[in-house]
């Protein structure tokens, strides 16, 4: 649900003991005549389709709503292409996902990331556009990190972006994001031992999780800003990360969106699992939980969820989980920062020492081979549809499915026998073929369908409402080239 959609009025009743209405990250009040308020964009200069309420949809429609927000993408290196896309559950849709070049660094560095966000598309946005920043400065030289420290930059010059955000959607935050990467480069130049990306990674995904923390406390900035940053903060976002450095793969992940990697052998295609879900569905998680707060278990998860509200036990933002008691308390006491998605109480019962949330990645490493085909970055909302060991078999029937000739053309030592039993299995090959060149948008598809009556009736469904029934989706499908990781591959 949108917290945009979900602003209380100030002389609306509290809906404290009101009934609890399920949704994928969040069990939240139902208040069923509270006043709502549309806040104004987060980031008017991007648009998401929203389904329209028509009763069925004919084909053309359904293909212009599944392939509205596709994009296929040519790559260098290890990297063929990629294809991305995202279907909306929410209205607005709280995924982001983006890909992008690091500048500062060696060449071949590619970044694809996907961000799921909850309780709002605030803290997905910031997370999408800030993460690749503070991964750049962790990978950069000393001669850039002065630069950077002195402010001596534009921040465009540290990410090239392949597809996603341009730029930051507000000149006010740009001057906090730029004070922010200045005082990260600080710290990197005061420490003299060589890092690892490893280390890099969970450098920067710690790094900016403490600034949306720091910047959501209430201070006398203007108002603006402060409304930013606390929404950014008490919302939330899951992110998957996946860093190519030339054929050595990093996938950083925190939360629930996974990573998923396509391999061929003698055998047919395998899914290789590069990362984990970070629920209380994953007994290593709640060890952790545990080593941390060896004396709260009976409070900690309840209905397999974080105090029986959050399902994502890693994740940026939700400050509600990272806060003191005495700081949350000053929150809900100061009506000028109000933060509607909890209702009035922030603070959840058997509350005693945070922080309960974290951002820190896990990292997992692999080395590509040839037989790595391609890797699959997409948000819960695809691999609640369907398994991994699924998907990969689609993605690879759909490459496969492209490689059928359009034109068939004859070879001057064919006879018509030949000519014939060719133009046969041609026939036959040309039905299975994919009616959707982006590999998104057909895992799209077959995640809503994949027949047409069943599509039909889930994208008309009334803005929002498709919440209900399924959660938004974002896919990257990154394709590798074989010949070019033969070349570098060492057994």
């Amino acid at each position: 649900m949108s917290l945009r959609f979900f602003k209380l009025l100030q002389m609306s009743p509290t809906c404290s003991s009101a009934p609890l209405v399920t949704f994928s990250k969040f069990m939240m009040p139902s208040c069923g005549r509270v006043g709502l308020t549309l806040l104004r964009s987060f980031h008017s200069s991007v648009s998401y389709l929203v389904p329209n309420t028509s009763p069925k949809l004919s084909p053309q429609q359904v293909n212009s709503y599944i392939r509205l927000n596709e994009q296929s993408i040519h790559g260098e290196g290890a990297v063929k292409s990629f294809d991305c896309n995202r279907l909306p559950a929410n209205n607005p849709i709280e995924d982001r996902d983006a890909s992008a070049k690091l500048k500062n660094s060696k060449t071949g560095q590619y970044l694809f990331g996907v961000f799921d966000g909850h309780g709002g598309d605030f803290c997905s946005q910031a997370v999408c556009e800030r993460l690749y920043n503070y991964i750049s400065v962790t990978m950069s030289p000393p001669e850039t990190l002065d630069m950077i420290r002195k402010a001596n930059y534009e921040i465009s010059s540290l990410v090239h972006w392949l597809h996603g955000p341009q730029s930051v959607f507000t000149d006010v935050m740009e001057n906090v994001y730029k004070a922010k990467l200045a005082k990260l480069a600080s710290e990197i130049l005061s420490l003299s031992e060589e890092t690892t990306i490893k280390e890099n990674l969970i450098s920067a995904f710690n790094s900016l999780d403490h600034d949306l923390m720091i910047e959501a406390a209430p201070t006398t900035l203007n108002r603006e800003l402060q409304f930013n940053s606390m929404q950014m903060a008490f919302q939330g976002s899951c992110a998957c990360v996946a860093m190519l450095d030339d054929t050595e793969l990093f996938i950083a992940n925190t939360g629930d969106c996974r990573a998923v990697l396509g391999v061929q052998d003698e055998h047919g295609w395998n899914a290789l699992p590069l990362s984990q879900m970070h629920d209380a569905a994953n007994p290593s998680e709640i060890r952790r939980l545990l080593q941390v707060h060896p004396n709260e278990r009976s409070n900690m998860i309840q209905q397999g969820r974080l105090f029986g509200i959050l399902a994502p036990l890693r994740a940026f933002g939700d400050a509600q989980f990272k806060w003191s008691a005495r700081d949350l308390k000053h929150v809900e006491k100061t009506s000028a920062y109000d933060i509607p998605i909890y209702g009035k109480t922030l603070m959840p019962r058997g509350y005693q020492t945070p922080p309960y949330v974290t951002a820190e990645p896990e990292i997992i490493q692999h080395s590509l081979t040839p037989k790595d085909k391609f890797l699959i970055i997409a948000s819960d909302g695809l691999w609640e549809q369907m398994p991994a060991e699924k998907v990969v078999q689609l993605v690879g029937g759909h490459n496969i499915g492209h490689q059928i000739p359009v034109n068939f053309q004859p070879t001057s030592n064919m006879n018509l026998r030949d000519i014939n039993e060719m133009l046969k299995k041609r026939q036959n090959d040309l039905k299975k073929k994919p009616q959707d060149d982006n590999v998104c948008s057909y895992l799209l598809r077959h995640a809503l369908g994949p027949e047409h009556q069943r599509i039909s009736e889930t994208l008309s469904l009334a803005p929002g409402y498709a919440r209900s029934y399924r959660d938004d989706i974002s896919i990257i499908v990154v394709h590798f080239d074989s010949a070019y990781i033969k070349d570098r591959y060492v057994t």
